[in-house]
């Protein structure tokens, strides 16, 4: 049986919506998404641009708990569209916090409710 990229992810990841920034590192160029879902070692997000894989990336991660956004860094490893300036991307973050990802279970726990 053929293995799937969702097998061979190392952590869960959890459906959370939540607006980021993000810059593409080099180039300096600033946007805004929406995450889909996070794990400790990726992020999910919807764009109204394209990002191209392997662009180096930094996002701030807004999460309504009272503490300053999450910043973090990664590489683009897919995008997709998905309508019009509409984008599904997938980021491989380059260090793993499992710290900083409790402060995202516990909104994404909170949006199930």
């Amino acid at each position: 049986m053929a293995e799937t990229f969702e097998d061979r992810r190392r952590f869960f990841r959890f459906l959370v919506d939540l607006p980021l920034k993000f810059i593409k590192k080099y180039s300096n160029l600033e946007g805004q998404g929406r995450t889909r879902d996070a794990s400790a070692a990726g992020v999910g997000m919807f764009a109204p641009e394209d990002l191209k894989a392997r662009t180096n990336i930094e996002l701030w991660i807004e999460v309504p708990d009272g503490h300053e956004p999450i910043y973090t860094q990664g590489e683009v490893v897919w995008s997709k569209m998905i309508g019009t300036n509409r984008y599904a991307i997938g980021i491989s973050l380059y260090k793993v916090d499992l710290m900083v990802m409790s402060r995202i279970v516990k909104t994404a726990h909170a949006q199930e409710v």
